[in-house]
């Protein structure tokens, strides 16, 4: 008796074409699984038939009568034909002899159709040939005996998985991203500020390149030396260009960066400063940083940036020839961003 359990794709023939094609080979051949497990002996056929990535299909049966096991599999380009090759070896497995006597046996042909009688041709006497010499013996050659070896089956073509998300495929497309920053720190003066900008960038894989601008609105301030009615009000802007190297884990991405960063600070006076007057100084720094990405979507990333801008330039602003503000040596800077990417 067999048992028989069996999965297919959904463009295939599924269990009943199957055991259709069973029982007309074997008739009274299939019981159901639940009359199978009181049977104290019978074969037990599991079969899957399954579509392969890369095209075509795939069987795979698996064979077992008490505690022997055996498994064959198989592949062709279309899944009806493999249905059929599956069908007659489960046949061969369950009864050789008598899935033979219903495929056809190979003496129930007809024989075919004696010849037509052929009239024999009157013998008419022919001139003899001249004689011929002798043709020469062929040279033969040794012929090396050859060993059959049994056909082996070939091995299991192995799955192809589909890449993850972090395999790597060849180089990584360019990318960019659009973000706003909004924070403050210390710098470019020596005080804190609020800070805002625009950032631009392009990525490809494990780097990234991005332009950097940031607006410090006016903030007054009193004169740090001198008379404390003397009055500055401040602003800044700066445009910086940055290389990083990005690492990730999962959703998380860690920018480590350097740069470097150019701009100006206005100081104008202002009232009751004795003839306020305005101002301009430049500077450049050298900007290491680090920050962190949560990639919440492929075209969203949030986060935030951390720097430390090291002033290669010293300088400051005077009232009456007493420096009343001077440029940080070293700042500090801490921004949130929100990136929108684009492929």
């Amino acid at each position: 008796m067999l048992a028989l359990d069996w999965s297919s794709a959904a463009e295939c023939p599924g269990r009943e074409v199957v055991v259709e094609g069973l029982q007309a080979m074997m008739p009274a051949l299939l019981v159901p699984p639940a009359v199978a497990e009181a049977l104290p002996e019978q074969l037990r056929v599991t079969g899957a038939l399954e579509a392969l990535p890369d095209g075509g299909y795939e069987v795979q049966l698996a064979f077992a009568r008490g505690d022997d096991r055996d498994a064959r599999s198989f592949q062709g380009p279309d899944c009806g034909s493999l249905t059929r090759a599956a069908t007659l070896v489960i046949a061969v497995a369950l009864d050789p002899v008598e899935t033979a006597e219903h495929v056809g046996p190979l003496d129930a042909r007809e024989d075919p159709p004696a010849p037509a009688p052929v009239q024999k041709p009157k013998l008419v006497p022919e001139p003899e040939p001249a004689l011929a010499p002798e043709p020469k013996p062929a040279l033969e050659l040794p012929v090396e005996p050859t060993t059959l070896e049994p056909a082996r089956e070939p091995p299991p073509r192995e799955r192809r998985r589909p890449p993850r998300s972090g395999d790597a495929r060849g180089p990584s497309p360019l990318g960019g991203s659009v973000g706003v920053r909004i924070g403050g720190g210390l710098g470019p003066v020596d005080a804190a500020t609020t800070q805002l900008g625009l950032d631009l960038a392009l990525a490809s894989g494990r780097w990234r390149v991005d332009l950097l601008g940031l607006w410090m609105p006016p903030r007054e301030l009193a004169a740090s030396v001198g008379p404390s009615d003397n009055r500055v009000r401040f602003d800044s802007f700066l445009v910086g260009a940055h290389g990083c190297g990005v690492p990730s884990w999962r959703t998380l991405e860690f920018p480590l960066c350097a740069g470097v960063e150019a701009g100006a600070t206005r100081g104008v006076g202002v009232d009751p400063t004795p003839d306020p007057r305005e101002a301009a100084l430049p500077w450049v720094t050298l900007t290491p940083g680090a920050g962190l990405r949560w990639v919440a979507s492929p075209r969203v990333a949030v986060g935030f940036d951390l720097a430390a801008p090291i002033s290669l330039v010293r300088g400051g602003f005077r009232i009456n020839e007493l420096v009343v503000q001077r440029l940080a040596p070293v700042g500090a800077r801490g921004l949130v961003a929100v990136d929108v990417r684009f492929p």
